[in-house]
């Protein structure tokens, strides 16, 4: 029986709902499949950028306990000097008290002028101010 070409369209036509189904049953499959593929891969991308963001975050903390650390070393240096420069000061205002009370004021002797430097002139400010600097970025973090 040859078919006319008319009737092979309508014929396949036919059998086209039944091959649909059975496609769609195969398609199913390879569907879920291909889901599951790109379920796994968003799902390893957003794991990846956490640690990422993860590791990014320690290191940055890291830096800043640093950097607080030599803030500190550097405020703590800073502070013996100070004080050192304080009491080089005050023995130069004793010694120089010392002097002019005891004194009779015609001659002078040699430290005068050294202690008069040290005693008199502001060459070393007392008052000390802490950089704070990386402390704040640790209160703002």
């Amino acid at each position: 029986m040859s078919l006319m070409p008319d009737q092979r369209e309508q014929e396949e036509g036919e059998k086209l709902p039944s091959t649909r189904l059975s496609s769609i049953g195969k398609d199913w499959k390879k569907y879920l499949f291909e889901f599951l593929l790109i379920f796994t891969a968003v799902f390893l991308g957003f794991l990846a950028d956490n640690i990422r963001e993860n590791y990014g975050e320690r290191q940055q903390a890291i830096a800043l306990a640093r950097s607080f650390y030599e803030e500190l070393r550097n405020d703590s240096a800073t502070v013996v000097l100070k004080i050192q420069g304080r009491h080089q000061k005050e023995k130069s205002i004793k010694y120089m008290v010392e002097f002019f009370r005891d004194s009779s004021l015609t001659s002078h002797s040699k430290e005068l002028p050294y202690h008069f430097i040290w005693g008199v002139t502001a060459r070393t400010p007392i008052i000390f101010t802490p950089r704070t600097v990386v402390l704040e970025q640790l209160k703002s973090s």
